[in-house]
């Protein structure tokens, strides 16, 4: 009923009596991202706020919706708004979901795909989360051609901090994405794909032994 009222002209940005528009519902009442997604592509705003000062971004936030986040954030809502003295970020913060938005900041800013800017934060959970609900997102490149094992890699060469555990189930991680995303791929998409070689150079320059045997395992030459 709703896609059918908004293909028909309805003015999404109406409210309610408590100033609920159209979006602030689909966050709280459905946590539909494709309901987010529809409002947005026909105009809703993104910081509207209703009579208690809530925006749609501080209600995803409050219901933990990470794709209606990212949709939010795509499309110009503003992570610094706040309400009652607490901004979004603290109360992203407050929910544990404060890297996300980070991510999603990134994307919007600096016109990343989303793997390409989590691996930056060195995060596992982080990372497992945005591969569970992006579908396909192992495939994603940086501007330079890069994969998010090589990003990932580059950046702990680059600080010169050591490897952590966390970074070896990161890059184990990876390995393991990237290996089944290409055994699932057809003929063609597998020719594409086999044009960027697992990293194994830059992997002895790690200098674990079990990096570089995961490696060509998964096939890298």
């Amino acid at each position: 009923m709703s896609r059918i009222l908004i293909t028909n002209k309805a003015d999404v940005n109406k409210v309610n009596n408590v100033g609920d528009t159209a979006l602030m519902l689909s966050v709280t009442k459905y946590g539909s991202a494709d309901m987010a997604r529809l409002l947005v592509f026909k105009g809703s705003k993104v910081n509207a706020k209703n009579n208690e000062g809530y925006t749609p971004l501080m209600k995803a936030v409050d219901v933990g919706d990470l794709e209606v986040i990212h949709i939010l954030i795509l499309n110009g809502a503003d992570v610094t708004d706040s309400k009652g003295g607490e901004t979004v970020m603290e109360k992203a913060n407050k929910k544990g979901i404060h890297l996300f938005l980070n991510v999603f900041t990134d994307c919007k800013i600096l016109k990343q795909p989303t793997l390409i800017a989590a691996v930056k934060y060195r995060d596992l959970n982080l990372i497992q989360t945005v591969l569970s609900y992006e579908d396909g997102c192992i495939d994603q490149r940086s501007s330079t051609g890069e994969t998010a094992l090589e990003v990932f890699i580059d950046l702990i060469l680059s600080e010169k901090k050591g490897l952590s555990p966390e970074d070896k189930q990161i890059i184990n991680l990876l390995i393991l994405e990237e290996y089944n995303s290409k055994e699932s791929s057809t003929p063609t998409m597998k020719n594409h794909r086999n044009a960027k070689k697992f990293p194994l150079v830059k992997a002895v320059q790690l200098g674990d032994v079990d990096i570089v045997k995961w490696l060509c395992i998964a096939g890298a030459q």
